[in-house]
This record gives structure tokens, C-alpha cells and sequence, in this order.
């Protein structure tokens, strides 16, 4: 989640921030020192920003404990869609106890290595993430919990920048409800609702099953129950957050998430403001990038806002900025910056690498299509419980047995006009 980002990026700032101090200490040539200074005092700002989102988060979070200990969803609360029976309410203690224990635990292992049948008991009392015959065993607790850990690591990295939520499926919601602004009541007056308009007022998420295939070879000869529950977590959840990733930026909405580059609300609807054009030459170029892209982009839409690039666009063009004289600019004017982990920042803003299979690189890229993203992923939201459930069955077909995990969940823009998109345009690379 985006907490998780910001600590991350957090920490990150304070060790930058400590190698410039002890940079600037041992230095004696005075340009570089003043250099280092002002290094120092951007870096400085970075971090109070980045406090600042952390605080109001946190603050959300408190408010919203609170919130969840005054009104309790009623147990039996269910929505009836087709034959898909769901709910997101929450589960009594006990029963995810039960899910919990060394029994339930044992009895899930057997049920997805042999077909062994779930015991009654547990089926009468587990999560209902779709209740119909075919749905045989939820995934225990703790092996959610292992998915929801997994979530941080090298997977998922655009499904962490997006909103959480677990709302009921088929209702409209207001934007503002689902997007809260922080206001301060000693100021006066009632915060204001989010800049939403007409075409974006209301937002409804549905009831989307996904599902993820498993090999059996990969579980059936795992013998030790912690061993067994860690490959488990490990292949789904990397086939989750995979999936999630795809469908923030290229779901289709049809029976699956609407993503970013297939929402009408901002591919035609915002079109004229929204998605702005740069050929390959005008990528090589500082100036153009702050004269054609960041000048476009209205500053309440900037503070929140992240870069998303494939890893080829911003090695050959971002990473490559020079000024006339053939002098790299890329961190001087740029601050392009990139770890490990595939994140950094660019013109001063976070910066994500995706692989060319989720957003294309400008160089394979046509004329005409996306080859960047800049928003506050915070306003996509992403709608699901995150109660998994196995089925198994043997395809006649193959003679094969299938396992595979299901979720509901769907996702899309709580509000467009905070993201803006890149297109390619055509034009001649300067020599």
C-alpha cells in the first residue's frame, strides 16, 4: 500500500540525507560544498513532504479504527448477484480462529494434494467468498496473511500505490466517499468534495471472480506443513499481484478491472487536457519535458503524482538527457535516480519501472500509443476482501487435475483527471 511506499521512500531520503552531511563535512572545495547544500536542502523538502502524506494516512487510519469499533456489519449481511453469493462483511473472530488452527490448516494441505474433503465443521463456518457447489476450501488465515506480506515485495509494486478498499460490490458510491480529503475544523467551514465532475461522480465496483492455475507437481510432494504453506502463499500471491499490476493500467473492464489506459472517462473524455503527445526527440529533451509535458499538468494534480515507464524508455531516453554541449543532465536537471527495487524519481517526482508488457517502451511503441503514465495512483481504487478459496477437479479433456484460487475483485479511476497520459507523436529524433 502507499503507507508502505512512503516508508520505504522515507528511509531511503534519510540515508541520502545522512551521505550528503558527511559529504559536506569532509569537503574543503567551496563549489562543492555549496553544491552539496543545495543537494541537501531538496532533499530536506522531499522529506517533509513525504512526512506530510505520511501523517495524514495515518490519521485516516486512526479515524477509520475508530470508525470500524462503533459499527459493526451485521454477520448474515450477503448480496445475492446471479449465482454468486458474496459478501465483504466481516467474519466473527471465532470462525477465522478456526481457519487458523493446526486442524483446519492440516485438512486444506490434504484437500490440495489428494482431494481429501474439507470436514463439515469448517465448510459450514468459512468466509463466503462465493458460495456455490464448486467452491471447496478457503485458503486458512495464515496463508493470507503470508499473501498480504508478500504484497511488499518486488510484485505488486503498482498495486501498492493504489487505494484499497473493501466495499460492497454493485452499489454506486460516491467519489468523495471513497476519496477523503484531510480538513481541519479550527479553520472553519466543511471540507470540500473531490473534484470528481460530471462524468466521475459516481463510482460502482462489481463482483469479479479472478482465478490463478496451479500446478500439482509444484505442491503435491511437500510433506511439512509450513514448507507447503509458504509455496502456496509464494504462487499465488506472485499470480495475484502480477495480474493486479496488468489490470491497473491495461484491464479491459469487461469481466475484469477497467484499466487506466482503457477508461473512456479519461482516454476521450479528458483527452484534450489529459493526454498529451511527445515524439522521441521531445523525450530526449529536458526542456521539452517541462515546457510540453510537466507545464500541462495543473500543480493540485502534481504533489501526488508517479511516473510509470518501461525500464527500456527510461534507460534509452530519460537516463540519456544531454544538453547541447553533449553534458549528461539526467540527475542535474532531471534528478532521474533508480535503485534495485525499480523505483527513483524523475523531474523531481517518483518514478516506477514496469516491463514493456504492461506499458510500451517509446522506441517498439506506434504512433498513437501510451508509452508513460503521471498520477495519483491513490485515486484508482482496487475493491476485494482478499478471501481466497481452492477449488479442485479433474478435466476430462486432458486428464488433468486442476487447482486453482479465486478472489473477488475489481478495480478502477476514482478520479481521472489526476492522471494524465503520454502518447507517442510522431517525429524525427534529433542528431
Amino acid at each position: 500500500m502507499r503507507k508502505k511506499y512512503l516508508e520505504k521512500r522515507m528511509k531511503r531520503l534519510q540515508a541520502k540525507k545522512e551521505s550528503l552531511k558527511q559529504r559536506c563535512d569532509a569537503s574543503t572545495d567551496a563549489a562543492e560544498v555549496r553544491e552539496l547544500t543545495r543537494s541537501l536542502e531538496e532533499v530536506n523538502e522531499e522529506i517533509e513532504d513525504t512526512q506530510e502524506e505520511l501523517d495524514v494516512i495515518e490519521s485516516e487510519e486512526a479515524a477509520k479504527a475508530e470508525a470500524e469499533e462503533r459499527a459493526a456489519v451485521p454477520q448474515n449481511a450477503q448480496l445475492v448477484n446471479g449465482n454468486v453469493v458474496g459478501t465483504f462483511a466481516e467474519e466473527k473472530r471465532e470462525s477465522k480462529d478456526m481457519l487458523a488452527s493446526i486442524e483446519y490448516r492440516e485438512a486444506f494441505m490434504a484437500f490440495v494434494q489428494r482431494g481429501t474433503k474439507i470436514p463439515e465443521k469448517f465448510e459450514q463456518r468459512s468466509p463466503a467468498v462465493a458460495n456455490t457447489t464448486k467452491y471447496s476450501a478457503a485458503i486458512p488465515v495464515t496463508i493470507m496473511d503470508e499473501i498480504i506480506k508478500d504484497i511488499s515485495d518486488e510484485c505488486g509494486n503498482i498495486y501498492n500505490l493504489c487505494r484499497q478498499l473493501n466495499v460492497q460490490g454493485g452499489v454506486k458510491f460516491s467519489v468523495a466517499d471513497l476519496s477523503v480529503e484531510w480538513h481541519w475544523l479550527a479553520d472553519g467551514g466543511v471540507s470540500d468534495t473531490q473534484d470528481a465532475g460530471t462524468a466521475n461522480a459516481y463510482v460502482s465496483f462489481e463482483y469479479i471472480l479472478g482465478e490463478a492455475r496451479i500446478a500439482e507437481t509444484l505442491l503435491l510432494n511437500i510433506t511439512k506443513l509450513s514448507v507447503f504453506e509458504t509455496e502456496f502463499a509464494q504462487l499465488l500471491a506472485e499470480a495475484f499481484l502480477k495480474a493486479m499490476d496488468y489490470g491497473v493500467i491495461n484491464g479491459s473492464g469487461s469481466n475484469q478491472m477497467t484499466g487506466i489506459l482503457n477508461d473512456t472517462r479519461l482516454t476521450t473524455d479528458l483527452a484534450s487536457t489529459n493526454v498529451i503527445e511527445m515524439s522521441v526527440d521531445e523525450m530526449d529533451s529536458w526542456v521539452d519535458w517541462k515546457q510540453k509535458f510537466i507545464a500541462k499538468v495543473p500543480r493540485k494534480y502534481r504533489k501526488n503524482a508517479t511516473f510509470v515507464f518501461a525500464g527500456e524508455t527510461v534507460d534509452a531516453h530519460l537516463a540519456t538527457l544531454r544538453d547541447k554541449n553533449d553534458r549528461p543532465l539526467y540527475i542535474e536537471a532531471a534528478g532521474l535516480t533508480l535503485d534495485d527495487s525499480n523505483e527513483g524519481r524523475f523531474l523531481g517526482k517518483p518514478v516506477q519501472i514496469v516491463d514493456s508488457s504492461i506499458l510500451d517502451n517509446i522506441d517498439d511503441a506506434e504512433v498513437g500509443d501510451y508509452v508513460g503514465i503521471f498520477g495519483d495512483f491513490s485515486q484508482y481504487g482496487i475493491n476485494s476482501n482478499k478471501e481466497f478459496v481452492v477449488d479442485k477437479w479433474e478435466d476430462k479433456n486432458t486428464n488433468k487435475v486442476i487447482t486453482r484460487g479465486l478472489t473477488v475483485v475489481d478495480g478502477k479511476m476514482l478520479l481521472p483527471k489526476a492522471f494524465f497520459l503520454i502518447k507517442k507523436k510522431a517525429g524525427t529524433p534529433t542528431i
